[in-house]
């Protein structure tokens, strides 16, 4: 199949719609599909990538308002070029806005990926009532919609898409395709959270419950990794509470970095506030590790209570605190948590991942066909 997908983001922005992307692509092609991706233009970094598929970038023009029809323009000319069997916008708006306009003139099978953040109600977007508009116009239009979470699911159901074209498709990451590495536990209690910086993440409320947790468990110590817009304010916070040395903030972490990182962790922490379905989660998932999760969006997917992990309430200091001290306490449920995150993360394996888009497709463009 020819597959043509379309991105606002994309790498160098490391991020996990912009990594799931890219391994997405890379897997396809390696199953023999001709894979093209459409992105933009990071200004001020290296867009250059060795990657085996194509990717076409375009620069964003500097007139919001212009955006979809500059998009369309660059669909339709790689349309002239190839036509392709399937389109995936990745993203509703603009992305998938843009999708559409061009599927109305090229007469091709499309499916929308909601990002998360595009779709949720107290988000930018749906503030916004002229925009709001054009997303629901937009997931209406397209021929699938992929959800990766059940609340997105509802959440697209709410915008007038039927059911029979959702389609349910969670994430996945490389972490959760092969055995983990034997785990390298910290030789003290060591909690690891990871992602962007951002106030959604809630990073605010673990400094705050990991420094209740100081004051129960002697030389416990949080490693928090990522980067972001947070990143001074969040070591503020530190000082602040006077955390000290027992918080180490690394950056973004790849590769051994980041796999010596989820070795190490005695448990692993999502204090989101929102969160449609983390990556992270997954990584911990894949590395046997025990998880403290807020009971929000895709974490209670990926946490089922005191099977692989605890739940709490998000913004809830005290209880995550608890949470976090119960299981540094308890090795024995430490143990059997983590070998249940085993269990689950092979449901997120690429190869099972790659096989439900893979059929989507197929399935898309032999209806086109006939």
């Amino acid at each position: 199949m020819r597959l043509l997908f379309f991105a606002q983001s994309f790498l160098p922005v490391v991020g996990g719609a912009e990594v799931f992307l890219d391994g997405l692509a890379r897997r396809l092609t390696e199953r023999g599909h001709g894979v093209t991706v459409i992105a933009a233009r990071k200004r001020g970094l290296e867009n250059e990538l060795d990657v085996p598929y194509r990717v076409l970038r375009y620069t964003k023009p500097f007139y919001r308002r212009a955006w979809p029809s500059y998009g369309s323009m660059h669909l339709l000319r790689a349309h002239l070029a190839e036509p392709p069997d399937c389109v995936h916008a990745h993203g509703t708006y603009p992305p998938g806005y843009a999708v559409a306009a061009y599927a109305r003139i090229a007469k091709r099978p499309w499916v929308v990926r909601p990002i998360g953040f595009d779709i949720l109600p107290d988000e930018t977007f749906r503030k916004n009532p002229v925009l709001e508009a054009r997303i629901a116009r937009t997931l209406q239009a397209a021929t699938r919609v992929v959800a990766q979470s059940v609340e997105l699911v509802e959440l697209v159901r709410e915008l007038g898409v039927p059911d029979e074209r959702i389609v349910r498709i969670p994430n996945a990451v490389d972490a959760c395709d092969a055995p983990p590495a034997a785990r390298e536990l910290a030789s003290v209690p060591t909690i690891a959270a990871m992602g962007i910086f951002h106030p959604k993440k809630g990073f605010d409320v673990l400094l705050r419950a990991f420094a209740r947790v100081r004051e129960r468990v002697s030389g416990a110590r949080l490693v928090l990794a990522g980067d972001g817009e947070e990143r001074a304010a969040l070591a503020r916070l530190v000082d602040e509470l006077g955390l000290g040395a027992s918080v180490e903030l690394p950056g973004m972490l790849s590769g051994d970095a980041k796999a010596a990182f989820l070795r190490s962790a005695w448990v692993f922490v999502s204090s989101a506030r929102r969160e449609p379905f983390s990556n992270a989660n997954l990584e911990a998932l894949g590395a046997g590790l025990p998880l403290v999760v807020t009971a929000v969006g895709g974490n209670r997917e990926i946490v089922a209570e005191r099977e692989n992990g605890l739940l709490v309430p998000p913004d809830d200091e005290e209880a995550l605190a608890g949470a976090i001290v119960e299981l540094l306490g308890d090795a024995a449920a430490r143990e059997r948590f983590g070998r249940a995150s085993l269990v689950r993360a092979k449901e997120y394996s690429w190869s099972s991942i790659v096989d439900r888009y893979e059929a989507l497709y197929a399935d898309l463009a032999d209806g086109a066909r006939r």
